[in-house]
């Protein structure tokens, strides 16, 4: 079983050289980007709170988070968003309808997970190598 220590995230290299991504990403979208990469599944879905983004990123408050993922939501790489976040309320104690933690999709043309294994990096390594 893969453990998190396993886990790399990969940051496609096109959208970087012929996508123009790093001209349409500011550096603070692109922390962001990364900030929610490091808890992405083979789907490119994640599910940090709010809370948790704050810290990993440095920031003062949720607020600012919440800008951030707004701008990340509004950027298009390739006709398809950066980042795409369901959002869902739930009840609380007293039944009223509160929102619930967000669930996000980054866009797997930029960024995906991969996991450590003996061909993968072989195979990496040689790749490289013809760089």
């Amino acid at each position: 079983m893969k453990t998190i220590a396993d886990l790399y995230i990969q940051l496609w290299i096109i959208p970087i050289t012929k996508g123009e991504l790093l001209r349409i990403l500011r550096p603070e979208e692109l922390h962001t980007l990364i900030g929610l990469s490091a808890y992405i599944d083979k789907s490119g879905r994640c599910n940090p709170s709010l809370r948790t983004l704050k810290t990993i990123l440095g920031l003062n408050d949720i607020g600012s988070v919440s800008r951030r993922i707004k701008k990340l939501e509004s950027i298009q790489y390739e006709g398809e968003p950066v980042l795409k976040v369901e959002r869902s309320r739930e009840p609380n104690e007293k039944g009223i309808l509160v929102y619930a933690k967000n669930k996000y999709v980054l866009n797997q043309a930029i960024v995906t997970i991969f996991a450590k294994n003996a061909n993968s990096s072989s195979k990496r390594i040689r790749q490289m190598e013809e760089l």
